[in-house]
């Protein structure tokens, strides 16, 4: 019953985003209940099939602890946690005979050999593989919908055992790339913390932060500016498009070139925004932004205006068609609804104009009231102290400390001075999560 209760939750999840376009998108052609029953049956259908293939493959329950020997191919970052390494790996068992068959695994190996696994080796080994699932305690975490979401079939421990080998090397890959890249703000920066927050602003690496820095961000309101969000990725197109139209007037000025200024840096802004976002993992909230920018360009350049609500309905649905279960996801509710959020100014021409800290301050609060019910109901807890912490972390982080990340990728020396930035920042950030009630906790009842 526990498997097709959460079949159904998410095709109702996937159906509702989708429903939402066909009744709120203010030039579909499609209107009233009959685009909004197709458009809800299309995502369920597509969801349904998803997730049931999913779930059919998951291991199975009367096999807990069975243990096999099989090879793995490890496509994740690696993280470390407490001593072990943990990845996520396609594993395709060798023996006992009657079990083999290709899973994906969320491995831990502990005491691992060094050096250790790395995203795209392969490794034989021994494994005593566990169901998704499991007892929990009531209201915790609950691993099942995110193993459906990662498309994790089981988790695995890998045991002690003399033929545990690295079988072939990692070739290249865009998330070798991203480790390389994590191991080298490692071996610059010398505060662990800070080395971590950086990795993951970088690429996304957010595996080696402590629970005490997600307690401090989560406690202050700043864990969305922790994760690569659409906010960097927009940042990072727009100074790559303004570099790209600088360049383009200085070759021009000796050359004729084929191409305008504007389609130059239009094609400059959205490659560099998918780059990023491919860097970063390629999470909803990326994807979102990514989407965005090409289609705004687009019809700009095309001579076409579109408001601000079709843009997102536009990056809405090409992200449920590249992945129905997005909706499984935290970062797929508030990445849009904040966007949304921001969006109203649209709907609202006769808004009267402030001035930027009023403008700020005016958009902080909204954004920060919408968002409240959706981050009680998916994290049981909301940050007071965000909503007076954000005007500074902001523009701190966004403005100051990704820049400089950023530019540590060409210029390691950079990362030294985000440290510097770092070390500043932080013991403040601290005081303020420590403020009394800078966040309120409410432990949702049993049936939501």
């Amino acid at each position: 019953m526990r498997g097709h209760g959460l079949l159904a939750f998410g095709c109702a999840l996937a159906a509702l985003p989708s429903s939402a376009v066909a009744l709120f998108w203010p030039r579909a052609r499609l209107r009233g209940c009959a685009a909004l029953l197709v458009c809800a049956l299309l995502a369920a259908a597509a969801a349904a099939a998803q997730l049931w293939d999913r779930h059919a493959g998951r291991w199975p329950a009367r096999l807990d602890g069975e243990r096999v020997i099989a090879v793995l191919r490890v496509d994740s970052l690696v993280e470390v946690q407490g001593g072990a390494v943990e990845f996520d790996a396609l594993a395709d068992i060798e023996a006992p005979a009657g079990l083999r068959r290709t899973l994906r695994l969320r491995v831990v190996w502990r005491d691992a050999p060094r050096p250790g696994p790395r995203v795209g080796e392969t490794w034989r080994a021994l494994l005593r593989i566990h169901p998704i699932g499991g007892v929990r305690n009531p209201g915790g975490f609950d691993p099942a919908p995110m193993a459906l979401r990662s498309d994790r079939q089981g988790r695995a421990v890998v045991l002690p055992a003399a033929f545990a080998r690295r079988v072939a090397a990692a070739g290249p890959s865009l998330d070798a790339l991203r480790e390389r890249i994590a191991a080298a703000i490692r071996d610059t920066v010398e505060d662990r913390d800070a080395a971590a927050l950086f990795a993951g602003l970088a690429v996304g690496a957010t595996g080696a932060m402590t629970r005490e820095q997600w307690q401090v961000f989560s406690a202050t309101g700043t864990t969305h500016l922790v994760a690569i969000s659409g906010m960097h990725v927009t940042l990072f197109a727009w100074l790559a498009a303004g570099l790209a139209r600088r360049l383009w007037g200085v070759v021009a000025a000796r050359r004729a070139l084929p191409f305008a200024r504007e389609p130059c840096a239009a094609a400059v802004g959205v490659l560099a925004a998918l780059g990023y976002a491919l860097l970063a993992g390629f999470g909803i909230p990326t994807q979102r932004t990514a989407v965005m920018l090409a289609v705004w360009w687009a019809t700009r350049l095309g001579g076409r205006e579109l408001s601000g609500p079709e843009v997102l309905g536009a990056a809405l649905l090409s992200v449920l068609a590249l992945d129905p279960l997005a909706p499984l996801s935290s970062g797929f509710w508030l990445s849009f609804a904040a966007m949304a959020v921001l969006l109203l100014d649209d709907l609202e021409p006769g808004a009267p104009r402030r001035g930027a800290v009023g403008a700020l301050a005016r958009t902080q609060a909204r954004v920060g009231v919408a968002l409240a019910p959706l981050t009680l109901a998916w994290f049981s807890s909301v940050s007071l102290a965000g909503f007076v912490v954000n005007f500074v972390a902001i523009p701190v982080i966004s403005f100051v400390l990704v820049p400089l990340v950023l530019l540590g990728m060409l210029w390691p020396g950079a990362w030294r001075l985000a440290e510097w930035v770092h070390g500043i920042g932080w013991p403040p950030l601290q005081a303020a999560a420590g403020w009394p009630g800078a966040a309120l906790s409410l432990q949702a009842d049993p049936w939501w």
